[in-house]
């Protein structure tokens, strides 16, 4: 259970995301509820996310080496290889990456810090980095500085982070996290980020606001039950979208094509993905 905060930090609203104070704290434990059979179903539902394959066939080189910061079990890291480009995962938690590479075996999945990466400057065409830098509570300077310095020069980032839109405005409070909570992420003003990524030296090439529907299960109570019938609940609490096994189906079709369309996106997307070059 998440305690979802209202914060203001200089001149920016900010939401901040506490963790029930009785829950475990770590990724380590967060992955740890998941198997290396889920990671078909994972793959098979993200081949259909359709906002965020157009926006990675439309601002990464086609065939390019790509990085992804923060890539979990590398789910996303397979997808980018089937579809031609020289992927590779990066990321922190030993557990997910042990996982990822019982059933990924073909995929280049490594273990290190977004801060301090094991890569020469320039390294990368492009890199993709989805709902991670939020999770530094001290902001996403360090992180994004990093990221800048793997890219050569005219490279893309392609950066999602939880998105305060009007939608969370409405829904969002000041108040105080119950003692003992964990930090968990912040959710961000695209002015703020805008000024953060291109204080890092990258000049912003577009934007793309999606995961509508988890703001809106969050709120409406009815589009909560509908969200809840559409997943499996793993050990633990985690939640696991079921895949099609072939063509998608009313539920998924739903969820894509009716609460993801753009007006809705950008009322009450929860993320927002930030396409900027490499000055």
């Amino acid at each position: 259970m998440q305690t979802i905060l209202r914060r203001q930090v200089g001149p920016h609203a900010r939401l901040a995301f506490f963790d029930d104070p009785h829950e475990e704290e770590g990724w380590d434990a967060e992955w740890a509820q998941y198997r290396a059979e889920d990671i078909p179903a994972l793959i098979e539902y993200f081949r259909g996310d359709v906002v965020l394959g157009q926006a990675f066939a439309r601002w990464l080189e086609p065939g390019g080496r790509v990085l992804e910061a923060g890539c979990g079990f590398g789910y996303w890291v397979s997808i980018l290889a089937e579809r031609g480009y020289r992927a590779v995962g990066l990321d922190y938690s030993p557990v997910a990456l042990r996982t990822g590479r019982e059933r990924l075996r073909d995929v280049d999945l490594l273990l290190g810090n977004i801060l301090r990466m094991p890569f020469p400057e320039g390294a990368f065409d492009g890199v993709v980095s989805l709902g991670v830098v939020e999770h530094f509570e001290e902001g996403p300077d360090a992180a994004l500085r990093e990221l800048w310095r793997v890219i050569r020069p005219g490279g893309m980032l392609l950066l999602a982070v939880p998105y305060l839109s009007p939608a969370r405005r409405i829904a969002s409070r000041p108040a105080v996290a119950e003692r003992g909570s964990h930090f968990h992420q912040w959710a961000f003003t695209k002015e703020e980020m805008i000024g953060r990524i291109e204080a890092a030296r990258f000049s912003i090439a577009g934007l793309v606001p999606y995961g509508a529907i988890k703001t809106l299960s969050d709120e409406v109570g009815v589009l909560r039950r509908l969200r809840d019938r559409m997943s499996s609940r793993k050990p633990g609490g985690a939640t696991l979208q079921k895949a099609p096994a072939s063509a998608p189906g009313w539920k998924q079709v739903f969820r894509r094509r009716v609460l993801e369309v753009a007006p809705l996106r950008y009322l009450a997307a929860h993320m927002m993905l930030y396409a900027a070059r490499r000055r």
